[in-house]
């Protein structure tokens, strides 16, 4: 933190997944836990979601990305989808940083159909509670 603004934001993963020209990157968050309060503490998304909209508020992630990628978040527990779209609306105003495109799956959808499928829901777009595809349909 420097001038109470986090630099850096450092997510589980990252990724592009490439079909012909077109590129999709995307950060990967990994909700592991299924016991104890950290999947469903409102803290712990505040820290992490918090962090990544301070990021975007820097602009640092342009020197990186030519566009800002999509969030990914893996759990195993897809009760907290209220709670995740909930903090995410309000540190990202917080930061007047638009809401980032942020999708939630659990860890039994991505092992059973794949991350392709459309296992996905959209925090950004809480009037849709279907499964849609995190990417666009790829075709080559």
């Amino acid at each position: 933190m420097h001038g109470g603004i986090k630099r850096r934001w450092l997510p589980d993963g990252y990724g592009v997944l490439r079909c012909g020209l077109h590129r999709f990157r995307f950060w990967l968050e990994i909700d592991g836990s299924k016991a104890g309060r950290h999947h469903n503490d409102p803290e712990v998304w505040e820290r992490k979601l918090g962090g990544l909209c301070a990021y975007i508020a820097t602009g640092k992630w342009r020197l990186r990305h030519p566009a800002l990628p999509m969030l990914l978040i893996v759990t195993t527990d897809l009760r907290i989808f209220p709670l995740v779209a909930d903090v995410l609306a309000n540190v990202s105003h917080g930061y007047g940083v638009p809401i980032p495109q942020v999708f939630l799956t659990s860890a039994d959808d991505v092992a059973e159909h794949g991350p392709l499928s459309p296992i996905w829901r959209a925090t950004h777009d809480l009037s849709n509670a279907n499964f849609i595809r995190a990417f666009p349909p790829l075709v080559a």
